[in-house]
């Protein structure tokens, strides 16, 4: 009887741990908030993840090259040191995985993340292998210039889709802004992208993979220069 129940008990907690595992959400940037605390990238929340924590805080490095080991996981982009907050993000999510052999794992792609360059303003309509992620993009207007042309592109994106005046999931090419979060900026680059500028000990925010610089002008407004010089204002 007591074995009958016991396992009455285990299948219980499996079940419980199964729902909350495929009940996962992704957060505004396309990371899995469950899957947060995976700091060693090994598909599970465990006691490795703690000895990265423990060695991150110590060494507390969050210089654009290091970023706090990948450690700094409280809000949604870090608050740039290493402290009892995102050991409390890997305590939420202990236990948690996404190992595909596993059953009552997650069967996600631990971030939606995409590489620098994925997306342009063409027509487009495909499927990213690397997230399984619906991409389209339709070119409404295009208006030959001087150097720039005019564009206007919408684009939509079935999991890492903002919601916009145009639609849910739907951004369109002058959707372009800045977001601050936790001492950085997460720059939307009107394709539904978005990817998170770090401040740096001068002032500036980079972001580790692209030749760009923001910086804040003197009346508050901001500038991104981009490799070849030009620039983005920012009201």
């Amino acid at each position: 009887m007591k074995v009958r129940q016991f396992s009455v008990v285990v299948m219980c907690l499996v079940l419980v741990a199964c729902t909350l595992a495929y009940s996962a959400e992704y957060d505004q940037n396309g990371r899995l908030n469950l899957l947060r605390g995976d700091l060693n990238r090994d598909g599970y929340i465990n006691f490795p993840d703690i000895g990265v924590l423990a060695s991150a805080w110590l060494e507390q490095d969050c210089s654009l090259s290091n970023r706090c080991a990948g450690a700094d996981v409280f809000f949604t982009c870090g608050d740039g040191s290493i402290n009892s907050k995102d050991f409390a993000v890997i305590a939420e999510g202990w236990g948690s995985c996404t190992d595909p052999c596993d059953p009552c794992c997650i069967h996600m792609p631990l971030t939606l993340y995409e590489p620098a360059g994925v997306s342009g303003l063409f027509d487009a309509e495909i499927v990213n292998l690397f997230s399984g992620e619906f991409y389209k993009s339709e070119v409404d207007m295009r208006i030959p210039g001087r150097g720039i042309d005019f564009v206007f592109a919408r684009t939509y994106r079935s999991r890492t889709g903002a919601n916009t005046s145009i639609g849910n999931n739907w951004s369109h090419s002058y959707d372009i802004h800045l977001e601050a979060c936790s001492g950085n900026m997460i720059l939307h680059d009107g394709r539904g992208r978005r990817d998170t500028y770090y401040a740096q000990p001068n002032g500036t925010w980079a972001a580790r993979g692209f030749f760009r610089e923001i910086s804040q002008n003197p009346d508050g407004s901001f500038m991104m220069v981009f490799r070849d010089t030009s620039k983005w204002n920012f009201n």
